[in-house]
C-alpha cells in the first residue's frame, strides 16, 4: 500500500497484516520545490498571460485526471485562457 490508512482498510477486510507492506508516497523536497510562477513559465517557454493546470503523478484512473479533462469545456467557457 502507499498509505497507512489503506493498510488498515485491507486489514479490516481480512488480509493478514504481515502480508501487507506500506511504501509511502513522498517527494524529495530538496530536489523538488516550488518556484515563482514567472520563473517556471520562462523556463518552460509558456505565455504568462495564460493559465495552466497540471498534474504530476501516474495517469491511473483512480487518480481522477479524467475529471479535469471532462471539466475543460466548461472551464474554457469561463476562463478562455486556461490550458490543461
Amino acid at each position: 500500500t502507499v498509505t497507512e490508512l489503506m493498510r488498515q482498510r485491507l486489514i479490516a477486510v481480512g488480509i493478514k497484516a504481515e502480508r501487507i507492506f506500506t511504501a509511502s508516497n513522498a517527494t524529495n523536497v530538496e530536489l523538488f520545490f516550488p518556484i515563482a510562477r514567472e520563473e517556471a513559465l520562462k523556463k518552460l517557454n509558456l505565455d504568462p498571460s495564460q493559465f495552466y493546470l497540471g498534474f504530476i503523478g501516474a495517469l491511473s484512473q483512480w487518480q481522477g485526471v479524467h475529471y479535469a479533462i471532462e471539466a475543460m469545456p466548461q472551464l474554457i467557457q469561463q476562463f478562455p485562457n486556461i490550458h490543461l
